[in-house]
C-alpha cells in the first residue's frame, strides 16, 4: 500500500470533521435562537420545572436539551476525530494505516464507546419526552375545538391536521367512532357514518399507497440491518431495540413510572418510544449521510423488527376477550344470514355463489398478518374488493348506507378471530398516520359493524315469509344431503308425482357439493309428468338460514318456482336460464334415469366423452343433451375399451373403488385435502387435483426428472393418468427405501392409507420437517427425500 492509502484516510477523516463543525455551528445557532425565545429557561430540567411551565415553555426546554445533548455527542465525536488525524499525520509516508484511524474503524469506536451510547439513550428519551408533549397539547387543542364546535367533520378534521406533523393525527377521529354505539338497526348506523363519508364516494376518497403500509418491504436496504434484533447487530438502533423488548417482558411492564407515564408494551410507552426512535433515525440520517427518509418507511421497518417479538405483551393491553367471544358466537349464529337480510338493495347484491367472496378472503387474512400495519392493510384491501365487486354488478357508486350494509354482511361472513382486540390493536398501535382518509373511515367502519354484531337478533333482521318446505326432482341428492347429521332438512316425500312441468339437470353443477339445486323445473304445456320429493325445512332454524336457501337459488340465477306441492328451483321460461350451461332434459325422473344419468356423467369425467348424438338441441346460450340406453352402452364399450374391463363384470363394481384409489393417491402425494372423505365421487374437487398432478406430472417429464409419458391435461382420469399416479407413488416408495426405510404398506390402497400417512408423518418428524400437512408426500417432503440421497451418494445416477 503506498503512501497514497495514508493520505486518502486523512481526507476522509477531514471531511468528516468538516461536516461535523458544520453541523455543530448549525446547532449552535439554533441554540441560541431557542435562548433568546425564552430567556428565562433554566440551565436543565427538572420535572417541578416542567409542572410550573406552560405547554410551550416545556416543549422549547425540551428542544433545547435535546439540541445539547447532539452537541455533547459531537464534541465527543470530534475529539475522536482530532486524535486520529494527529496520529495519521505522525505515519511516515510508506506506513501502512492501521484499521483504528481509517473510518470503518472509527464507526466501530462509535459503536462501542459507553459515553455516546448514553448521550444517545438519553437523546431518545428527550426526544420520547417531546413526542409526549406534542401528544398533550393535541389532546388539549383536540378537546378546545370539540368545545367550540359540537360537530366537527371529518374533511374539516384532517385538513387541520394535516397543517401539523403531531403524534396522533388519528386519535380524534378514532375515539369519535368508538363513542358511537351501535343502536338496535343498521338504519341508526348509516346516520352516524354519513358524518364521517358525507357525500364521498368511493372513487373521491384519497387511496392508501402500498408502500405507506408495506415501507418499501420489497427493497432491502441498510434500515433491514439497522433494526434487526440479532445480538450480532452492534448499533445504537438494534442494542435499544432489544432494551425496550426486555422492558416489555419484564413483569412490572403495567406499572408506570413516576406515577405518570406507562412502561413496557403499553400503548403510549410503544407510540413514544417508536415514534422518537423513527424521528432519531430519520434526523441522524439527514444530518449525518444526507438521507432523506420518509417517516412511514422508518416506522415499518421498526413496527416489522419489533412487533413480532412484543406482541403477545401489547395484546395484554388490548385484549378484548369477553367482546371476542361475543362477536364470534354472533357471526355464527347468523353466518347464513342473507344480503337482503341485511338491506342490501337488489341492485347491489352480489350473484355469487360466496357473494363478495375476495372482501371475505381478504379481511380473514387480516387474523394472520403479525403487524397492525399489514392487518389496516387487508382491511382497505378488503373495503376495496367490496367496491370492486359493487362496480361489477351496479354502474351507480356506492355510498355510506349501501357500504355499511355491505360491510356488515361482510364482517359476518368472514368471522375473523378476536375482531375487536385485532382493532383495539390496530388503533392503539398502528402508525397514527397511516390512520387517516379512508384507511380510518375503513377502520370505524369495521369498529361500527363490531358492535352491531354483538347487538344482532333475528327479530332485526328484514322479514321475509317463513319457508317451511320445499320440493326437488333432485331425489338421490337430497337423499343423501338429508341423511347427514345435524342436516337441516328432512325428506317428507320422495316418491310425488306433479304434472305440467318439464324438468332438467344442470350438467355443469351435477358434481359440486356447494350447489344445494342441481335441476329446476320449468312449466309446460304437455301433459308430462315428473317425480319429485317433498323436502321439509327442520323447525328451529333462524331465519337468516332460511333465506339462506333462498338466496342460493337466487345465486344460481333461478328463481323460486311456485307449485302444488310448494317451492322450488325453476323458470318461468327455459330460454331464460343462465347462460352457457348445458341441460340434461329428464323425462320422468325415475330412480332409473337418475342411474342412467348418474353413470353416463361419471364416464365422462373418466374421459369417456358423450357421444355427438346426446346434444340433440342447441340453443343460441345453452345446449341441451338426453341421455339413452343407447348411448349409455356405446360409452359402456369405450370405456371397457380403454381400461380392460371384461364384458361380464358390472360398472357399479369397478368404477366407485378406482375413484377411491385415485383419492387416496391424490392425497398421498399432497394434491387433494385428507379432510375430503374417500367416498368414490369424483367432484370437483377431485377433478382439480386431476389436473393439477397432470399438469405438474408433464413438466417433470419434460426436464427428465419423473419417468412414463405426458398424460393429458383436462383432469379426467385417464388410464395414462391412473397409471402415472401408481408409478409415482412406488417410485417415491422405491427412493425411500434406498435410504433404509422400508414400508410394507401399499401406497395405493385405500384400506392402508392411514396406516402409510402415519409412516409418512414419523419419516417427516425424523427429517426435522414441518410442513403444512404432515402424512403427505408433498413438495417438501419430496425435495427432503432428494437432499438425503444425495447425502448418501452424490455420484450416484439414479438420484
Amino acid at each position: 500500500m503506498s503512501s497514497a492509502n495514508v493520505q486518502q484516510s486523512v481526507r476522509q477523516v477531514e471531511k468528516m470533521r468538516d461536516d461535523m463543525i458544520d453541523l455543530k455551528s448549525k446547532l449552535s445557532a439554533r441554540l441560541r435562537q431557542t435562548s433568546e425565545q425564552d430567556n428565562a429557561s433554566p440551565s436543565h430540567l427538572t420535572a417541578v420545572t416542567l409542572q410550573l411551565r406552560s405547554p410551550d415553555e416545556k416543549k422549547a426546554d425540551v428542544v433545547e436539551e435535546l439540541i445539547k445533548l447532539k452537541l455533547n455527542i459531537l464534541d465527543v465525536k470530534m475529539s475522536r476525530t482530532n486524535d486520529i488525524l494527529s496520529e495519521l499525520r505522525s505515519l511516515q509516508p510508506r506506513d501502512l494505516p492501521p484499521r483504528h484511524l481509517t473510518v470503518n474503524g472509527y464507526e466501530n469506536w462509535v459503536q462501542s464507546n459507553e459515553a455516546i451510547y448514553k448521550l444517545q439513550s438519553r437523546l431518545l428519551a428527550v426526544q420520547s419526552q417531546l413526542r409526549r408533549l406534542e401528544h398533550v397539547n393535541d389532546q388539549r387543542e383536540s378537546t378546545e375545538t370539540d368545545s367550540a364546535t359540537q360537530s366537527v367533520t371529518i374533511d374539516h378534521h384532517f385538513s387541520v391536521r394535516r397543517q401539523k406533523r403531531q403524534l396522533y393525527d388519528g386519535d380524534l377521529i378514532i375515539n369519535r367512532s368508538l363513542r358511537l354505539r351501535a343502536d338496535s338497526r343498521l338504519s341508526d348506523i348509516r346516520s352516524h357514518l354519513r358524518t364521517f363519508l358525507g357525500h364521498h364516494r368511493h372513487g373521491e376518497l384519497n387511496s392508501i399507497d402500498d408502500e405507506d403500509f408495506a415501507g418499501a418491504q420489497v427493497q432491502k436496504f441498510f434500515l433491514d440491518d439497522l433494526f434487526s434484533l440479532n445480538e450480532s447487530n452492534a448499533s445504537f438502533e438494534g442494542r435499544k431495540l432489544r432494551e425496550y423488548v426486555a422492558e416489555c417482558w419484564k413483569e412490572d411492564t403495567v406499572l408506570e413510572l413516576s406515577g405518570r407515564h406507562p412502561m413496557g408494551a403499553h400503548p403510549s410507552r410503544y407510540q413514544e418510544y417508536t415514534q422518537a426512535l423513527c424521528d432519531y433515525v430519520i434526523d441522524y440520517q439527514s444530518t449525518h449521510h444526507g438521507k432523506e427518509l420518509a417517516f412511514s418507511t422508518v416506522h415499518s421497518k421498526v413496527e416489522s423488527s419489533l412487533m413480532p417479538a412484543i406482541r403477545t405483551c401489547c395484546l395484554q393491553h388490548v385484549q378484548a376477550r369477553a367482546d371476542d367471544k361475543t362477536i364470534s358466537e354472533q357471526c355464527d349464529k347468523f353466518r347464513c344470514v342473507a344480503q337482503s337480510q341485511m338491506g342490501i338493495p337488489e341492485r347491489f347484491q352480489s350473484k355469487e355463489i360466496v357473494p363478495f367472496a375476495d372482501a371475505i378472503a381478504t379481511l380473514k387474512a387480516s387474523y394472520f398478518s403479525v403487524t397492525p400495519g399489514r392487518k389496516l392493510y387487508h382491511i382497505v384491501s378488503a373495503a376495496h374488493a367490496v367496491f370492486n365487486k359493487v362496480a361489477e354488478v351496479n354502474d351507480e357508486a356506492a355510498g355510506a348506507d349501501i357500504f355499511i350494509d355491505i360491510w356488515c354482511y361482510v364482517v359476518i361472513k368472514a368471522n375473523v378471530s378476536d375482531l375487536a382486540t385485532t382493532c383495539a390493536y390496530i388503533s392503539e398501535y398502528c402508525n397514527p398516520s397511516l390512520i387517516q382518509g379512508e384507511a380510518g373511515y375503513f377502520l370505524s367502519s369495521l369498529q361500527l359493524a363490531s358492535q352491531y354484531i354483538m347487538t344482532l337478533a333475528d327479530d332485526k333482521l328484514e322479514k321475509s315469509e317463513r319457508l317451511e318446505q320445499f320440493v326437488t326432482c333432485d331425489i338421490p341428492g337430497y337423499q343423501r344431503l338429508c341423511a347427514v347429521k345435524d342436516s337441516p332438512f328432512l325428506l317428507y316425500g320422495a316418491c310425488q308425482n306433479i304434472s305440467g312441468y318439464k324438468a332438467y339437470l344442470i350438467k355443469d353443477w351435477y358434481f359440486n357439493s356447494a350447489r344445494l339445486w342441481r335441476s329446476v323445473l320449468v312449466p309446460s304445456d304437455q301433459e308430462s309428468v315428473i317425480r319429485v320429493a317433498v323436502v321439509k325445512v327442520k323447525p328451529g332454524l333462524l331465519r337468516s338460514q332460511e333465506d339462506y336457501i333462498r338466496d342460493m337459488i337466487q345465486a344460481t340465477g333461478f328463481q323460486m318456482l311456485h307449485t302444488p306441492l310448494g317451492p322450488t328451483a325453476g323458470l318461468q321460461n327455459i330460454s331464460d336460464s343462465p347462460q352457457g350451461l348445458t341441460l340434461v332434459s329428464m323425462s320422468n325422473g325415475a330412480p332409473d334415469e337418475w342411474t342412467l344419468i348418474d353413470t353416463c356423467l361419471i364416464l365422462e369425467r373418466l374421459a369417456v366423452p358423450l357421444p355427438a348424438i346426446a346434444f340433440n338441441e342447441h340453443l343460441q346460450r345453452h345446449r341441451f343433451v338426453v341421455l339413452t340406453g343407447s348411448i349409455l352402452q356405446r360409452m359402456d364399450e369405450q370405456f371397457r375399451g380403454a381400461f380392460g374391463t371384461p364384458s361380464g363384470v358390472s360398472l357399479s363394481l369397478v368404477i366407485p373403488p378406482s375413484i377411491k384409489v385415485c383419492q387416496v393417491m391424490l392425497q398421498h402425494l399432497g394434491y387433494l385435502t385428507t379432510l375430503l372423505a374417500v367416498d368414490g365421487l369424483y367432484s370437483d374437487l377431485v377433478l382439480d387435483a386431476v389436473r393439477r398432478f397432470q399438469v405438474c406430472h408433464n413438466r417433470a417429464v419434460d426436464d427428465g426428472s419423473a419417468q412414463g409419458s405426458r398424460v393429458p391435461e383436462e383432469g379426467h382420469l385417464t388410464k395414462s393418468t391412473y397409471e402415472a399416479l401408481h408409478l409415482t407413488l412406488q417410485h417415491i416408495r422405491l427412493r425411500m427405501e434406498r435410504l433404509g426405510l422400508v414400508c410394507n404398506i401399499d401406497p395405493c390402497s385405500a384400506d392402508s392409507a392411514d396406516a402409510f400417512r402415519h409412516f409418512i408423518t414419523e419419516c417427516q418428524k425424523a427429517w426435522g420437517l414441518t410442513p403444512p400437512v404432515f402424512g403427505t408426500l408433498n413438495r417438501v417432503t419430496r425435495g427432503e427425500i432428494d437432499r438425503q440421497l444425495r447425502l448418501l451418494n452424490p455420484n450416484s445416477s439414479w438420484i
